[in-house]
C-alpha cells in the first residue's frame, strides 16, 4: 500500500472490513448505548429535581402510547420542565462522525420519581 500511494497515476483502492464475532460486537455496543441512555436519564432527573428508579422499557421502535406524569405543574414544575428540555437539547446534539452511518435506535423508557 505505502508503494502504491507513492505513484505519481496511484490507482483508487478501496478497504473493507468487519468484524470476527459480529453478535458480540453488537452486544457490547447494545451495553453501552444503553449505559448512555441511562446517564442521559439521570442527567434529565436530576435537572427535574427526580430521582432515576428504572427502565420499565427497552425497545428498536417508537413507543406508541403516549407516557405522561401523574404530577400537577406548579412554578417549580414548570422551572424543571426548562431545565429538561435544556438538558435534553444538549444531550441529543451529540456529536456523529460523517464516516458512521446509524443503523438502529434504541428506545428506552425511565421511570423517575
Amino acid at each position: 500500500m505505502e508503494s502504491l500511494s507513492k505513484l505519481n497515476n496511484a490507482p483508487a483502492c478501496q478497504i473493507n472490513f468487519g468484524v470476527k464475532n459480529e453478535k458480540e460486537c453488537k452486544r457490547n455496543i447494545l451495553a453501552k448505548i444503553y449505559k448512555d441512555a441511562e446517564e442521559q436519564a439521570q442527567a434529565i432527573a436530576i435537572a427535574s429535581g427526580k430521582t432515576l428508579k428504572q427502565c420499565i422499557k427497552v425497545d428498536f421502535k417508537p413507543f406508541t402510547t403516549e407516557y405522561v406524569s401523574p404530577t400537577t405543574f406548579d412554578s417549580d414544575l414548570m422551572y424543571a420542565e426548562k431545565a429538561v428540555f435544556g438538558a435534553a437539547k444538549a444531550i441529543t446534539n451529540t456529536f456523529t462522525p460523517e464516516d458512521i452511518e446509524l443503523s438502529e435506535t434504541l428506545y428506552c423508557l425511565w421511570i423517575a420519581e
